[in-house]
């Protein structure tokens, strides 16, 4: 009964079978692996998990920790998912970020969109998910626009952030 202590889904799920006659079925967790399964379990009894098993499930762990609704272990997953992100995989964690809610790993996301936007926004990898995901574009858009503004009332320059502008006319 610790994971119900941990996870109110978990809680409702037992309470829920509590009312029942006979519970003598297992709880089916289907989306996640054994290994998987078995992080989660060790993350509710000991708090912690192993740094090679983080680096190899903590996306699935995320998305258990949003459905399960493990806070904690939202933040664990959302801290060293942070640490990972690159312009090579910035577009995948922001989807990974907006389907789990992980609102300072989205921020992390477009940040570094922000700062390497001519090999991210100029991509192929970049059209196909605009199209997937045009809300999202639109955001990463308005996060631009307002970086650019941000820069233009600050007097940074323009060159050394590599960001185009048009000149005005006389």
């Amino acid at each position: 009964m610790l994971k119900a202590t941990k996870s109110p889904v978990f809680k409702g799920i037992f309470e829920a079978d509590e009312l029942k006659e006979v519970h003598t079925g297992p709880v089916h967790i289907q989306e996640l692996s054994h290994d998987q399964l078995r992080y989660l379990l060790e993350f509710l009894y000991c708090a912690e998990i192993p740094a090679d098993a983080m680096a190899e499930h903590s996306h699935a762990l995320l998305i258990a920790a949003d459905k399960y609704d493990i806070p904690v272990l939202s933040k664990v997953c959302e801290a060293f998912i942070s640490s990972t992100v690159c312009a090579s995989n910035v577009l995948e964690i922001l989807e990974l970020a907006t389907l789990t809610s992980a609102t300072s790993l989205k921020e992390t996301a477009i940040g570094v969109i922000l700062e390497s936007y001519e090999d991210i926004l100029f991509s192929k990898e970049y059209e196909d998910f605009a199209m997937k995901n045009p809300l999202l574009a639109v955001e990463i858009t308005k996060e631009f626009i307002k970086d650019l503004k941000k820069q233009a009332n600050t007097g940074e320059n323009y060159v050394d952030r590599q960001v185009f502008v048009p000149h005005q006319r006389a």
